[in-house]
């Protein structure tokens, strides 16, 4: 009888040894993983809200890190007009900007695109439309 209780008091012992070593992490680790690099662009963003007809400032704008594969190819970018931002001021945004949100150039105009005094314009109104002279 004495001799069963020393081979089960020995057997827990190896078993709790080899739980306390797997426990502390000495065994193989392994190698740590590699940094993923993102590739990004610079895209142009609204700074601050910008309202529907609300005039464009070059301080309500600013250029911001973006993924290259979820950036639009009608965002703004620095590497392909790195002027952006000096060309847009000064235009009047045809679309609200939130802030934070990438400007498009399709959505300002600016004054030399905005009708002037005297011309002759098209309004459509619910599906009829008829040329207008731009009285202001």
């Amino acid at each position: 009888m004495i001799t069963a209780r020393i081979v089960v008091l020995t057997i827990a012992l190896i078993a709790g040894g080899l739980a306390a070593y797997l426990a502390s992490g000495l065994g193989d680790k392994p190698p740590p993983a590699e940094a993923i690099t993102l590739q990004t662009v610079d895209v142009l963003v609204a700074k601050s809200d910008i309202g529907l007809g609300q005039t464009v400032t070059a301080e309500a704008l600013q250029w911001q890190t973006w993924p290259a594969a979820t950036a639009s190819n009608n965002f703004i970018r620095r590497n392909d007009r790195p002027g952006a931002t000096t060309q847009i001021a000064g235009s009047i945004a045809r679309a609200p900007f939130i802030a934070g949100e990438p400007v498009r150039a399709t959505e300002t105009r600016s004054d030399d695109q905005a009708p002037k005094r005297g011309e002759t314009i098209k309004v459509v109104r619910y599906g009829v439309s008829s040329p207008t002279t731009l009285q202001k």
